[in-house]
């Protein structure tokens, strides 16, 4: 026997061994995107369900800030609310997302006086841009919110159904989905 090659056969072991090599490339390069088209829809539905909702703005209750039609992104998780935070709350009475500001925290007393807002006996100050006169509407009196519990309002205070109405009153923190951190402004 002899240890010598031919060179044909060593060219066609070389061959041999690259098809195999392109073979697996080719299964390995399917595999991957495979994954990836099935990963990325599953991990969108995670982020989706449970970190960041979207919603679009319905009606006029939060104008001139929001405008009917802008798409906004919310933080699901968020449970650290402030004063003048914009808010998606599920109403139980219509089963509907509202979109509205908070304007008194838990355990405060909230009351409207000569277009005044008036939180634990302060008049609040209102950077934000609000449009009609701000009533009490159903609001009798000085209104309290317990643990747990926020006083909301849209920025439109003349159409906006909100905490001052019998109807929706004041929110707990389990009716809160999220809290707004980005508007896309669709609607201009």
């Amino acid at each position: 026997m002899s240890n010598i090659y031919n060179l044909d056969e060593i060219q066609h072991h070389i061959d041999h061994l690259n098809k195999s090599k392109s073979k697996k490339r080719k299964v390995s390069f399917f595999s991957k995107n495979l994954l990836q088209i099935t990963l990325l829809p599953v991990v969108f539905f995670i982020i989706l369900h449970y970190f960041i909702g979207i919603s679009t703005v319905s009606g006029t209750s939060m104008m001139p800030n929001y405008l009917d039609g802008d798409l906004l992104l919310y933080n699901r998780l968020s449970n650290d609310y402030r004063i003048g935070d914009i808010v998606v709350i599920k109403d139980s009475y219509s089963n509907k997302l509202l979109l509205k500001r908070i304007i008194a925290l838990e355990n405060s007393s909230i009351e409207i006086v000569e277009n005044n807002i008036i939180i634990n006996n302060n008049i609040l100050s209102q950077n934000w841009v609000t449009l009609g006169i701000t009533q009490p509407n159903d609001m009798e009196g000085v209104v309290t919110t317990a643990e747990n519990e926020y006083f909301v309002m849209g920025d439109n205070r003349e159409v906006s159904l909100d905490s001052r109405s019998d109807m929706i009153g004041t929110i707990s923190e389990d009716e809160i989905i999220g809290k707004v951190f980005y508007k896309f402004d669709l609607s201009r």
